[in-house]
């Protein structure tokens, strides 16, 4: 079922011209962006966390040995209670930074599979409008 060439070039303007959309090309690139930019942020975040939870372990060892050895640890306990305080806080932000990255990457792993898909039912309408489109694969690339 041949159609013609000028109803084809019609198709396949069609097609180059959703191909190449500034628009959603500049919002995929926006999400990438975004989540280059966050991922050191939480890396950095996660990393001081880290720091945090093991100075906070050291100092529950060293309120553990003073009242075992009956010394007093109100300094270590007033250390303890506001570097927890402040545990917390970075959790949150880590929290926070999390969840705007998670946003990002499920924003992009979306435009790429609806992208697949666009592109499969182009395929797909070249191949009934010419006989000798290549198979998927290699008309994809």
């Amino acid at each position: 079922m041949a159609k013609s060439n000028k109803e084809y070039k019609k198709v396949w303007n069609e097609f180059h011209s959703e191909l190449t959309d500034g628009d959603l090309q500049s919002n995929y690139d926006e999400f990438v962006e975004k989540v280059n930019k966050l991922n050191p942020q939480y890396e950095d975040i996660f990393i001081h966390h880290q720091k945090m939870e093991n100075e906070v372990s050291e100092i529950k060892d060293a309120i553990l040995m003073s009242a075992l050895n009956g010394v007093s640890s109100e300094g270590l306990n007033r250390r303890l209670r506001d570097l927890e305080s402040a545990r917390e806080e970075l959790e949150e932000r880590m929290n926070v930074i999390y969840s705007q990255i998670k946003y990002y990457e499920d924003l992009i792993s979306k435009y790429e599979d609806w992208s697949e898909r666009k592109l499969f039912v182009w395929w797909k309408v070249f191949t009934v409008l010419n006989d000798t489109t290549p198979n998927w694969i290699e008309w994809k690339r």
